[in-house]
């Protein structure tokens, strides 16, 4: 038997069967396999569109995770620099939440490493895809069945998945099939009876998840106008009467004026103008706390990559409030390693864990923070 393992053996995986012949390997894609997991990624359901753009796509979506917000600077991941940091960012969390970075740190690599190549060959993607661990095929199945699915299009403007209606066909698994973990906080009874704070609303679909969780408020902000008036469509459809839509930034300064740019739900938020941005108003949480008097039981935030910005704005509510966090954290390796360490350095007892979705390898990581009582 080890004698013929050795002229010739086959591993499955979910998207490809390996084949080892005379020692040499060879790869096949499985066609229908690979349009399931595309069909599954949580950026937008006519994802399968994408299909034609075949190896290339999808190993630009899995090491580079597609979003326009994934930035990456150069890091020595053997220097004593990298070494402190990884120690403070994993510094009391729970194993799962470790294996979650250490996860997260071999994709970093493998997308710096790919990004090393001008002019990527294929045996590069397939370097790249070997050293990232892919969703195994229960959770895709699990998720097609329960999520993909059962998204229905009722007419050009009106989309629906069980309950919730969206007037574009953009239903996120991480939204609506994973309710951004909020189930997973220990704190549930707490935020019952204080208002959400929902940053970076896109079109709304966040708020009317998280309106069920609340007696109080939620205030959902939306920097892009385009995205505001989605937001409007979205309470309107859903009657959502406990959402309060803003249409401004939250950032570090008080009465600001940011730009917008990029598409859909990955718009960028940046303090210089460039070509086709949007111009927007922008002032800190702190203020518009203050001015409007709201307790605060949580605060999600998703503003690709502009977080650390929020959080400056953010300080005095949280040390004051101390609500959970939801922040993403995915969006550029300087807020992976970080944002924790920032808030934790308040000294405000929170307990920090770090979640994914099982489907994605980096994409819609969450910081997950919460005061707990003794």
């Amino acid at each position: 038997m080890k004698l013929l393992e050795k002229i010739f053996s086959a591993k499955n995986t979910y998207i490809y069967k390996d084949f080892t012949i005379l020692g040499k390997q060879i790869r096949c894609i499985n066609t229908k396999k690979f349009k399931q997991y595309f069909k599954s990624l949580p950026l937008m359901v006519h994802a399968k569109s994408r299909y034609g753009k075949a190896l290339k796509t999808f190993y630009t979506l899995i090491a580079a995770e597609g979003g326009e917000g994934f930035c990456v600077s150069n890091c020595d991941f053997d220097s004593e620099q990298f070494s402190a940091d990884y120690r403070k960012l994993t510094a009391g969390l729970d194993k799962d939440s470790i294996a979650t970075v250490d996860s997260a740190m071999t994709i970093y690599k493998a997308y710096m490493d790919f990004a090393k190549f001008k002019k990527p060959t294929f045996q590069d993607w397939i370097n790249t895809g070997h050293s990232l661990k892919l969703p195994s095929d229960t959770t895709i199945e699990h998720l097609n069945k329960d999520f993909c699915d059962k998204i229905e299009k009722i007419n050009d403007n009106l989309y629906r998945y069980k309950d919730y209606l969206l007037p574009v066909n953009h239903f996120e698994s991480s939204v609506f099939y994973h309710r951004h973990s909020i189930d997973k906080l220990k704190t549930l009874d707490k935020i019952r009876n204080k208002n959400i704070i929902d940053v970076g609303g896109f079109i709304g679909d966040s708020a009317i998840i998280f309106s069920k969780y609340t007696d109080k408020n939620v205030y959902t902000f939306e920097a892009s106008p385009e995205n505001f008036e989605l937001v409007k469509k979205t309470l309107e459809l859903n009657r959502t009467a406990n959402v309060i839509p803003v249409n401004i930034a939250l950032g570090d300064k008080v009465d600001d004026v940011l730009y917008v740019t990029g598409s859909s739900s990955s718009k960028t938020t940046t303090s210089h103008k460039c070509e086709k941005a949007e111009t927007i108003k922008a002032t800190t949480l702190d203020s518009y706390i203050e001015k409007n008097n709201i307790d605060v039981g949580l605060i999600k935030v998703d503003i690709e990559g502009f977080e650390q910005k929020f959080l400056k704005g953010a300080e005095n509510t949280i040390k004051t409030q101390k609500p959970a966090l939801l922040i993403s954290i995915y969006h550029s390796f300087d807020d992976y390693m970080h944002i924790k360490p920032i808030i934790e350095s308040w000294n405000l007892n929170y307990t920090f864990r770090i979640i994914k979705p099982e489907e994605n390898p980096l994409l819609e990581t969450l910081l997950v923070a919460e005061v707990l009582d003794k």
